[in-house]
């Protein structure tokens, strides 16, 4: 069985703001850490769960899949539910194929239609 990774990844840090864009290598930090988690057995999908139109468009630019959530969450649990939530919903509306990057982005950023 297969299962999907969905990793928090938010702009607004007090500690380090803007961390997942951090690039000191040649790439974004959630590129990296996208990739490590690729090299996991049993990870089929991996998505991105963020509320920054950068991180979006970071994701999306090396061809991963990201999901828009709101902002308002306290902390990464909150955000991985919501993420889960638009996943779900998302499936259950298209067909069971894995949507691409693009189609991803267009079907679960909540504030596509407000761009």
């Amino acid at each position: 069985m297969q299962a999907t990774a969905i990793i928090p990844a938010r702009f607004g840090s007090t500690r380090f703001p803007g961390k997942p864009l951090a690039d000191k290598t040649g790439k974004p930090l959630i590129q990296h850490v996208v990739e490590q988690v690729r090299k996991a057995q049993h990870i089929g999908r991996i998505v991105v769960a963020t509320d920054d139109d950068r991180i979006h468009k970071a994701v999306l630019a090396f061809g991963g899949q990201s999901v828009m959530t709101r902002e308002d969450h306290p902390n990464g649990t909150s955000r991985l539910a919501e993420a889960v939530q638009l996943l779900e919903a998302s499936s259950s509306t298209t067909s069971h194929q894995p949507p691409t990057s693009s189609s991803t982005s267009r079907a679960m950023n909540p504030r596509s239609s407000r761009r």
